[in-house]
């Protein structure tokens, strides 16, 4: 036999390159490796199971959350003018009952009273019945519904300016010598009823225009009695308090 047959017989059918050992080991690298990473990935999702898309244990999608949008889908805010304007139609329906008529964003009730929203604040009217003829004193339903109102108001941070007004028919009593005393004094009456039913007289003031600003013409005698009234002005207070 030559020595080319001795080698052939020799040798295995399938020769092996002698680094065979260190591809087997690498191979068994990269499968640790993977492993590894499968379950590092696995604890992380257990870990946060909305990123995962489900609930563990019920098998149902998660109820995931934008951080950019979380806590803003909240009720807006009322604005003043619409939180004194609802005080005011409140307390006013608790002690006249429900309004006569509304129309849009204002409100009719017996007694002579009115109330309308009125930018960031509220106006509420007395009319000229709730006053006695020549006199600066509140009817006793007219009294009434100026302490509920002053009631609803106090704590509201709300700066109240009282205006009285007249139509032009002259007045000249020992108490009242012109509509501006008549005026000023029935204005102070309403200022005066609010403060004793608790509202912070800080935060009031009261001033009288006589007949200076009409509502109607004084002309026109069926509707000259709308002049006569006392109005209540109802505003944030942005100083931030009474001083």
């Amino acid at each position: 036999m030559s020595t080319l047959a001795r080698k052939r017989k020799g040798r295995p059918a399938h020769d092996m390159p002698d680094n065979a050992w260190m591809l087997t080991f690498s191979d068994l690298l990269t499968l640790l490796l993977t492993l590894f990473v499968l379950r590092l990935s696995m604890s992380s999702l257990s870990k946060n199971p909305e990123v995962a898309g489900e609930i563990p244990g019920d098998g149902t999608a998660a109820q995931t959350t934008d951080p950019d949008t979380e806590g803003t889908h909240k009720t807006p805010e009322q604005s003043p003018g619409a939180l004194f304007t609802g005080i005011a139609t409140r307390q006013l329906t608790e002690t006249l009952g429900e309004p006569l008529q509304q129309q849009g964003e204002k409100a009719y009730f017996a007694s002579d009273f009115e109330v309308e929203r009125l930018g960031d604040g509220s106006v509420i009217k007395l009319g000229g019945s709730t006053f006695q003829a020549g006199s600066d004193e509140l009817s006793f339903r007219a009294a009434e519904a100026v302490s509920a109102l002053a009631k609803g108001l106090i704590g509201t941070n709300s700066r109240i300016r009282i205006a009285g007004h007249t139509d032009d028919v002259p007045i000249n009593t020992d108490r009242f010598p012109s509509n501006w005393e008549l005026s000023g004094a029935r204005a102070i009456s309403v200022a005066r009823q609010m403060i004793d039913a608790g509202v912070d007289e800080r935060s009031i003031s009261a001033v009288g225009y006589a007949d200076t600003r009409p509502l109607v013409d004084n002309r026109d005698e069926a509707k000259k009695h709308l002049n006569r009234r006392v109005e209540i002005y109802v505003f944030p207070d942005k100083s931030g308090g009474p001083s």
